[in-house]
């Protein structure tokens, strides 16, 4: 699409439900952005909130021309997602998420990083914040850490650009979604993953950008956590029954850890091994606890938060896993990706420029 700025015009797609702590922040850090505003457009998509959430949207609406408000009566992020994208028309689509904040050039650091290399979709690494709590900190340093989320490097960290699986927040070319469609619409959580797996698949590139910058705000509670991360570990396993060739020893660890913590119960119960339950309960415990210590960064007191935090990171999404083994058992041969929404209407290609 044409613009005044003769810059490649870009769509920012935001699928929420029940954010109206953080919306308002997420579209203030768009609206500041260094990138020209005629050359933006932010489509939010909302799933039938029921807080404040479309009032604040509202509020923007009224005072800026480049958004829009669409109804996502499903609540599903990649349906939400999928109407976005065929609602926008941008040459560049960033999926955006509506408990983030992006930092001011983080629209033009991403199309200059489109411009420069030859790949499909890039991406920066994300700091996770808290709401000041301990809890909250236990959290965000949990999901920062190694220990934590394994090597994620748009969680974790990098120093320098590189090649990746997956990135927070990516900046797709339009080309893309005509190339491999849309978004997984049976995936409640874990769409970005199947999605970008399909991208490298097909011969598409990936590339983290440490000068793409964001943040994001952790859980508050640690239920909230739990939720949130048993629905990964429960929806991974359709992911896996669609792409096969992403299953690695890594994404089982969880759910073996906590099989283990019964194993040897059950054992002890038919053998005189006296002990043997808490050896992998303990092993566990002090690579929690030092992990915990290194992260807390001589705060002590978060040293226990920390750790339990670490706990219901991989309990809960072991569990979940184990849960979706069971539920999910009849679909394996069900691998056919769902974008009904996606194909809809007929995705049209922007024309005008292609970058």
């Amino acid at each position: 699409m044409k613009n005044n700025s003769n810059r490649p015009f870009v769509s920012v797609v935001i699928p929420v439900y029940n954010e109206e702590k953080y919306i308002g922040n997420t579209l203030n850090s768009i609206f500041l952005q260094d990138y020209p505003t005629s050359a933006f457009e932010v489509l939010v998509v909302d799933g039938n909130s029921n807080d404040r959430t479309r009032e604040i949207i509202s509020k923007f609406v009224n005072t800026h021309k480049n958004i829009k408000l669409i109804h996502n009566v499903e609540k599903i992020i990649p349906i939400g997602l999928n109407l976005g994208i065929q609602f926008s028309k941008g040459d560049i689509i960033i999926r955006m998420d509506g408990h983030c904040e992006i930092q001011s050039d983080y629209i033009s650091n991403c199309v200059k990083s489109l411009n420069a290399k030859d790949i499909d979709c890039v991406g920066g690494v994300i700091t996770t914040k808290s709401n000041g709590n301990l809890i909250s900190k236990s959290i965000a340093y949990a999901q920062s850490s190694f220990f934590g989320v394994g090597n994620v490097p748009f969680r974790t960290g990098s120093k320098e650009s590189k090649l990746v699986d997956s990135v927070a927040w990516g900046a797709y070319r339009r080309k893309v979604f005509s190339k491999i469609g849309g978004y997984d619409e049976e995936l409640v959580c874990n769409e970005d993953d199947e999605f970008n797996f399909r991208l490298t698949e097909s011969g598409g590139k990936i590339l983290l950008n440490p000068k793409i910058k964001s943040t994001y705000y952790s859980r508050c509670k640690y239920f909230d956590l739990w939720k949130q991360y048993w629905r990964y570990g429960y929806f991974k396993i359709r992911v896996f029954q669609k792409i096969e060739k992403m299953l690695s020893l890594r994404h089982f660890i969880p759910s073996l850890f906590v099989v283990s913590l019964f194993f040897p119960i059950i054992l002890v119960l038919a053998l005189p091994l006296r002990g043997l339950q808490y050896v992998i309960p303990l092993i566990y415990a002090i690579v929690n606890l030092l992990s915990s210590i290194i992260v807390a960064r001589k705060n002590k007191k978060m040293i226990p938060f920390i750790m339990i935090s670490y706990s219901i990171l991989h309990l809960s999404y072991g569990v979940g896993f184990i849960f979706g083994l069971w539920k999910f058992r009849k679909k394996w041969a069900k691998s056919r990706t769902i974008n009904e929404y996606f194909n809809k209407h007929k995705f049209k290609l922007n024309s005008n420029k292609q970058i």
